[in-house]
């Protein structure tokens, strides 16, 4: 008698051996060109909230910055290294893309908690800094959000799911 597959078995555990991506080279490259589009498009938000709102108000260093244009506030924030302390050193964008790249695989093989677990993490961690800025906040929602959608609706088509074999010989 055949003895079913064990959960231990590499290509049955879900995360490791289920899926499969097709044309690996075009999903990296979409998950890149994603990842920019989606950084240009924060920063026409983080900008806005620099020059209008609460970014850079608290910081009385800073104010030299929020008497220059919106545009010059926004190619800096993009650049991510040209604003001293708040330069974010595109760290977000690199973590962008590892969601862009991991999210459709984790939604492919049903790993949903993963996703959520990630999301409270990252919540987590920006708490300090949200309770005195909610546009902050609400710019990690939606692009939280943004970064689900783009994984669902155009990364999804790349990955493949694989089921697990009832038997094997």
């Amino acid at each position: 008698m055949v003895e079913p597959p064990k959960s231990a078995d590499v290509f049955c555990n879900p995360i490791i051996g289920r899926w499969h991506i097709s044309g690996l080279g075009c999903y990296l490259l979409v998950c890149l060109v994603a990842t920019i589009a989606l950084r240009l498009f924060q920063g026409l938000y983080k900008a806005w909230s620099c020059k209008y709102g609460d970014v850079l108000s608290r910081q009385k260093s800073d104010e030299g910055l929020r008497s220059k244009g919106y545009w010059y506030i926004y190619w800096r924030h993009v650049r991510g290294f040209a604003l001293g302390k708040n330069s974010d050193l595109l760290l977000p964008t690199t973590i962008g893309f590892i969601e862009l790249a991991a999210y459709p695989v984790l939604l492919a093989v049903g790993q949903f908690p993963v996703i959520g677990a990630w999301i409270v993490i990252k919540t987590a961690g920006g708490w300090g800094g949200w309770k005195t800025s909610t546009t902050a906040f609400n710019r990690f929602l939606l692009f939280s959000l943004l970064n689900i959608l783009v994984a669902y609706f155009c990364l999804e088509r790349f990955v493949q799911y694989v089921p697990c074999p009832g038997l094997r010989g």
